[in-house]
């Protein structure tokens, strides 16, 4: 079990660093040195499923220079770029299971990956209220951690927010003990399940990602002290 204090926003896409790169085009790299990074995310309050892609040289992110392209589904994707990082978005309006990434770089080599979406999580309906000075075992709804897989609870109040994961293969629970949260988290919170699968690219140029998200629908419960 990992625990940790989400102080402010956490910034960062895939564990890459954003430290002050500037994104280049990829036409001025080689096209077997580029990385690769892919995922979904289905969120069951907004029920849609948002997918992005991302390359990289090294740290430093890439723009696709045309006619290099990615698709989503057979879908174009759409360019953002935020801090300095350059990725491509498709979200799907609805619940969707699995997605398949094909790139195409500058050379027409034509790399397809194809991403499922781990099993739902949710909290049970009985969950309503806990006490901070008391341990709290949430037994979510769904199927226990797989491999590959993690499990987070985040926990806000406000601005105040608290996260902790479980990553044992087999469990089916997560445990806050008791003075975890302090006196900030008195009050009515909103809680989120995340499951997350992650695994290495299936093709690529050089190396990459592949990640899986499910966000439960949020509960609202009274902490008390």
């Amino acid at each position: 079990m990992k625990t940790n204090i989400l102080i402010g926003s956490l910034i960062g896409l895939l564990g890459i660093s954003l430290a002050g790169c500037d994104p280049e085009d990829s036409e001025s790299v080689s096209q077997d040195r580029i990385k690769t990074h892919y995922s979904i995310d289905y969120d069951d309050n907004t029920m849609e499923t948002a997918t992005i892609a991302s390359f990289w040289f090294g740290s430093t992110p890439l723009r696709l220079s045309s006619p290099a392209h990615v698709t989503a589904n057979e879908l174009g994707m759409s360019e953002h770029e935020i801090l300095g990082v350059v990725d491509y978005r498709r979200t799907f309006s609805a619940y969707t299971s699995s997605v398949t990434f094909e790139y195409i770089d500058l050379d027409d080599n034509i790399y397809i990956n194809y991403v499922q979406l781990p099993d739902s999580i949710q909290f049970p309906s009985n969950i309503s209220k806990f006490s901070i000075s008391e341990d709290l075992l949430i037994n979510w709804e769904g199927e226990p951690v797989g491999t590959n897989e993690s499990v987070q609870i985040t926990i806000s109040v406000g601005a105040t927010s608290y996260s902790t994961s479980n990553t044992s293969t087999g469990s089916q629970n997560i445990l806050i003990a008791a003075n975890t949260l302090d006196n900030e988290f008195e009050g009515t919170a909103k809680i989120t399940l995340k499951r997350r699968r992650s695994s290495a690219t299936i093709q690529a140029p050089r190396s990459g990602t592949l990640s899986a998200t499910f966000t439960s629908k949020n509960a609202y419960v009274e902490i008390t002290p």
